[in-house]
């Protein structure tokens, strides 16, 4: 198969499964009223760039390591950021910061 048309059906694919995903629901498959199927779709949309974004982060790692097996896990980076994090919730505890700043900061300390 040629790469153009391994990109194209990989595409149509995607958009199927993002309408199927959107369609989804307690109710089985079919569109409820237009505002929970908004929400369904922004989440639905939102899932599938950070899914995408963070393929495309591992690939990049593997690629600048030259390592197909590389990954966080691996390499150290998720345990850095668990250390960053567990070190932000120890000071900010100590020092009595609320529970939303907690929550701001919690994510920007692990990817210090």
């Amino acid at each position: 198969m040629k790469p153009v048309t391994a990109l194209v059906v990989a595409g149509v694919f995607a958009v199927v499964c993002v309408v199927v995903a959107a369609a989804c629901g307690p109710d089985g498959l079919a569109f409820a009223d237009a505002t929970t199927s908004s929400l369904r779709l922004s989440r639905v949309l939102l899932g599938f760039v950070v899914g995408a974004a963070l393929s495309v982060t591992g690939a990049a790692l593997q690629a600048l390591l030259r390592n197909p097996l590389a990954d966080p896990y691996v390499l150290g980076v998720s345990g850095g950021a668990a250390m960053g994090a567990s070190v932000f919730v120890a000071i900010a505890g100590a020092a009595g910061v609320s529970s939303t700043v907690l929550s701001l900061g919690l994510s920007g300390a692990g990817v210090v």
